[in-house]
């Protein structure tokens, strides 16, 4: 794909346009940001560097959706306070173009859409508002205000002069995908759906650099001077030492302290930080480590977190509570919410869990590293629905909900998946998505019983179908009463 070529006014080198609809460009020598009207190009007074990202996105990727192939050929770069993402512009064969949202290795393809009924303005949308389009209901999971950081490639339209711009994302019970735009005086509607990674058939990816792979950058904590590894620094926003506890931000030159702790006892974490291991046929490592707790009667509840990350598939987390574990993924679906029997329930994919408990959920401890801004003290109201062994959960707070789908796994599969020493930890009590230790004693008397009814049905043909009944002996017999004894009464 290729579209026309003018030279960049800033410093002559030549621009050649993948797009020929491209509106806005940068140079790739002087990184100057171009206007094109037609072919003269303005150079805006601004150079852009956004960030680097660890995307396997790249300019120049292709890939295929819906049977239909596209080139990458632009990006916008944004963040939040816990958070970054990218905006991949993408131009099909058919010279339409769309917008792949690449956030935290989760990604969701959209388009431009004219809107069916009036947009509302930013400050009339709260969290959980449900708008109903073309036979579709959404509703409004995240609001975010986001800093632009930088654009390269290509775009359609002029993006520059940007600060902070407002997004509502918007989520359906059918994995649908939608974006409420801020940034031009009109609000914009992006609708779309979420895709996985390998779905896409993406090639030209950006090669891993390999001093990712072993794990990159060293400094000194400012609070005690330890040494403070990052596994991956162009991702996570944070980091925490591991000498003295202070949680540090990462993206900061000198790593600056965000928060530090005085007497906090330690937590030992059952799966090293840095571990890397085969999951589910992928490969995964562990990063960061989050207790968390509940409070219920005055009594607190603590669990840890573990965050697992694959370059491709994003992530995911082991959680472990006295001895029990569960495998839990972030979901793209919305859960139906309801009501079963009287009582509050959620619905994902026709099944349908019960309500367990709902409370709020406080961060107690925090180690390793996050690709969003996690502290202790956050807060969070989580809900969790059970229908064992799995598990459906959200956290709730006033910009956002998300959900998230564990199942319960032995912790024996989680050593030998990660070749961890020893052996995990003893169970105790019953957790609230384990299947019922009686359920499968109960399976194996009905598997007994259903093969001694097995044997008794096959002895019972052989005797009446097989084992025909055969005459062994024929004879005549008469029968006389004894005669009366006439002292007997």
């Amino acid at each position: 794909m290729s579209g026309p070529v003018a030279n960049c006014p800033s410093c002559g080198a030549p621009v050649q346009f993948r797009w020929s609809g491209a509106v806005q460009t940068t140079c790739g020598y002087c990184n100057s940001i171009l206007v094109r009207h037609d072919l003269d190009l303005e150079a805006v007074g601004k150079k852009s560097f956004p960030p680097s990202t660890t995307s396997p996105v790249q300019l120049g990727t292709r890939g295929r959706y819906r049977d239909r192939p596209f080139t990458v050929v632009g990006r916008i770069a944004y963040e939040y306070e816990r958070g970054g993402w990218n905006e991949w512009h993408l131009v099909f064969g058919d010279g339409t173009s769309g917008w792949l949202s690449d956030a935290q290795a989760e990604y969701a393809v959209s388009f431009l859409v004219p809107p069916p009924t009036p947009l509302p303005p930013a400050g009339q949308v709260r969290r959980g508002t449900r708008f109903a389009w073309n036979g579709a209901e959404y509703e409004a999971s995240t609001l975010t205000v986001a800093r632009y950081r930088g654009v390269e490639g290509e775009l359609p339209f002029e993006y520059w002069d940007k600060d902070e711009v407002r997004f509502v994302d918007l989520e359906s019970s059918e994995g649908r995908f939608g974006t409420l735009d801020y940034s031009e005086p009109e609000p914009l509607l992006f609708l779309g759906e979420y895709v996985e990674f390998g779905a896409l058939a993406l090639t030209d990816l950006r090669e891993e650099e390999p001093q990712r792979v072993a794990g990159t950058r060293a400094l000194n904590c400012p609070n005690c001077g330890a040494g403070v590894t990052i596994r991956d620094p162009e991702h996570s926003l944070n980091v925490v030492c591991n000498s003295c506890e202070s949680v540090l931000d990462a993206k900061s030159p000198g790593l600056r302290v965000l928060q530090t702790f005085q007497g906090k006892q330690k937590v030992k974490p059952l799966i090293p930080l840095g571990t890397t291991g085969t999951w589910k046929g992928k490969e995964y490592q562990i990063l960061g480590l989050q207790e968390r707790g509940i409070r219920v009667e005055n009594v607190w509840y603590r669990w840890r977190e573990y965050l697992l990350h694959n370059r491709e598939l994003g992530y995911r987390y082991f959680t472990e509570y006295h001895g029990h574990w569960n495998d839990v993924v972030p979901l793209k679906t919305l859960p139906e919410e309801g009501r079963e029997g009287g009582k509050p329930s959620a619905k994902l994919h026709d099944e349908t869990f019960r309500h367990f408990q709902t409370a709020t959920a406080e961060t107690s401890y925090v180690m390793g590293e996050f690709p969003w801004e996690v502290r202790v003290g956050d807060k969070v109201v989580a809900a969790d629905y059970v229908a064992p062994p799995r598990m459906l959960s959200s956290e709730t707070t006033d910009e956002e909900r998300t959900w998230s789908l564990g199942e319960y796994v032995p912790g024996e599969r989680i050593w030998e998946a990660f070749r961890l020493e020893g052996k995990p930890p003893t169970k105790r009590g019953v957790f609230a998505n384990q299947p019922s230790p009686y359920e499968e004693r109960t399976r194996s008397r009905w598997r007994a019983f259903g093969v001694l009814a097995v044997l008794l049905l096959g002895l019972f043909v052989w005797r009446v179908v097989i084992h025909r009944p055969q005459l062994v002996y024929e004879g005549r017999n008469q029968y006389l009463p004894p005669a009366s004894d006439a002292s007997v009464v």
